[in-house]
């Protein structure tokens, strides 16, 4: 199934360079690049750098402070520098796999609290379709996947908040299987279903979902604030608007799988974000290849940087094998120290 989904990815992604590449003047368009305001260029910088940060104070909120902040940032990013460099998107088992081997987090807490933070963007995506719907039509599939998208992110916190509910249940329905299991299975299932249900539990209280929710309108309008910044700086004088469906329609794109770096499927995405606003495909080319630029290029080369500090190989996260074997010695370790500490 991945070599079938990489297959897929690269073909979208060479289908998408042949047609944007397509009658365009690349001398023209690197012009247009090299002509951009620099300064207004590091102020889009500076809004992906605050939107990281925030992302990072986000997801410690979410895991309860079980994690230092420098730490969430760093995996954060360096989550974000695979999902840019691995074409199967196994950014976010990175920072699961880090923040459970590193810094001892709950495999489960570590897993709801990413869960819950993709809910809550997708539910800031739907957000962002109500506001762009009066004023302009989507096209029809980007509509329908952005709608089902957001479904997903409503039914998430309600199951959440269902097995909040049942928690004694299901711990009693742990103690039931460990009657048929081996003990240390039953103990693992036990102590993974209390730690997620004091997660879901430490969420509920009102001034962490204040934070929660002060932090991701935050984001939100970081993310916004970047596109429109990018719009200045290469002098497209496009309404607020267009910064918010362009958020749209990068965050669908870029969720179809695509080659090693989203190179075509990220700047095809881009292209067509600033189609309903009349920009000629040379200048809507060039603005995505800046866009890129400033979104995703710092971001992986921190983050390569930042997976070599933490003495983790790249090659960990490109196939499935290795990143379940990563689990597994991590959480053989973690009963070694555990059983230690009983002693």
């Amino acid at each position: 199934m991945e070599a079938i989904k990489l297959l897929v990815g690269f073909a979208l992604s060479v289908l998408s360079l042949v047609l944007i590449l397509h009658d365009i003047d690349i001398s023209a368009m690197m012009q247009t690049v090299l002509a951009s305001d620099y300064p207004l260029v590091l102020v889009s910088f500076l809004t992906v750098v605050l939107t990281v940060a925030a992302k990072a104070f986000r997801w410690r909120l979410l895991l309860v402070a079980e994690l230092p902040f420098a730490k969430a940032l760093s995996y954060l990013i360096i989550g974000q520098m695979i999902n840019t460099l691995v074409p199967l998107r196994f950014g976010e088992l990175s920072r699961i796999y880090l923040a459970t081997e590193k810094q001892g987090v709950s495999p489960a807490v570590a897993l709801g609290s990413i869960v819950l933070e993709k809910s809550i963007d997708t539910l800031f995506l739907l957000f962002s379709v109500l506001i762009v719907l009066p004023f302009m039509v989507m096209p029809g599939r980007m509509f329908a996947s952005a709608l089902v998208s957001s479904a997903l992110a409503v039914l998430l916190p309600i199951t959440g908040a269902i097995v909040l509910q049942k928690r004694d249940a299901l711990l009693f329905g742990s103690a039931r299987i460990g009657r048929l299991a081996p003990e240390r299975l039953a103990s693992a299932l036990s102590r993974e279903l209390d730690s997620l249900a004091k997660l879901l539990r430490e969420i509920r209280d009102l001034r962490r979902i204040t934070a929660l929710t002060v932090c991701s309108a935050a984001i939100w309008l970081l993310a916004v604030a970047t596109n429109f910044s990018a719009f200045l700086s290469f002098g497209l004088k496009l309404p607020l608007l267009a910064a918010v469906f362009m958020l749209v329609v990068i965050h669908i794109g870029v969720a179809i799988p695509s080659a090693p770096g989203r190179i075509g499927l990220f700047q095809a995405a881009v292209m067509l974000g600033l189609a309903p606003f009349g920009v000629p495909a040379t200048a809507a080319l060039g603005y995505s290849v800046l866009l890129y630029l400033v979104v995703f290029v710092p971001i992986s080369l921190a983050g390569c940087l930042l997976l070599w500090q933490e003495h983790v190989s790249l090659l960990r996260f490109i196939a499935p094998s290795r990143i379940h074997e990563g689990f597994r010695i991590a959480a053989a370790e973690r009963h070694q120290h555990s059983s230690r500490r009983d002693l």
